[in-house]
């Protein structure tokens, strides 16, 4: 295991620890920056600490900057995430285009919904309740007639 996700590991473990406990005081997190030798103690609420997993921040102590490695890591998975996401759109576009060619869909309207975080875009005949991409639920949203859509034939 990598020592920034051992770290990371370590940090849920006293989070878990701060929550039994129920005391609001300032706890020893470790740091989160991936050196194998770093063993910096990071002094926060479990309030504070919440916070920055819900920004899906690492927790750095002051002038730790996370390692290249980390951060590959962590764009390589960002990446996967996408990628999944788009292939299985593609293949659900791929299905719905074979049902509408063989007469089993009629064509409808479809809504056309761009995340507002990440500006994914999407056109369904539903706007999905989540981001593939980022999990957003924030979704600007337009209906379009798919009849003035480019023929994907031509």
């Amino acid at each position: 295991m990598p020592s920034g996700d051992a770290q990371a590991q370590a940090n849920r473990r006293i989070r878990d620890l701060a929550a039994r406990l129920g005391e609001d005081l300032d706890w020893e997190f470790v740091c989160e920056c991936g050196e194998t030798d770093c063993a910096v103690a990071v002094p926060l609420t479990a309030d504070v600490y919440d916070e920055l997993r819900a920004l899906n921040l690492a927790l750095l102590a002051p002038g730790h900057p996370r390692t290249r490695a980390r951060t590959a890591r962590e764009q390589a998975s960002a990446l996967r995430l996408e990628a999944l996401a788009l292939r299985n759109q593609a293949r659900h576009q791929q299905k719905r285009a074979a049902r509408i060619a063989a007469g089993l869909l009629p064509l409808t309207e479809l809504v056309e919904a761009t995340c507002r975080t990440c500006g994914y875009l999407v056109r369904a005949e539903r706007q999905p309740a989540t981001c593939p991409v980022c999990h957003s639920m924030d979704w600007q949203s337009s209906e379009i007639d798919e009849t003035s859509l480019p023929d994907p034939s031509s």
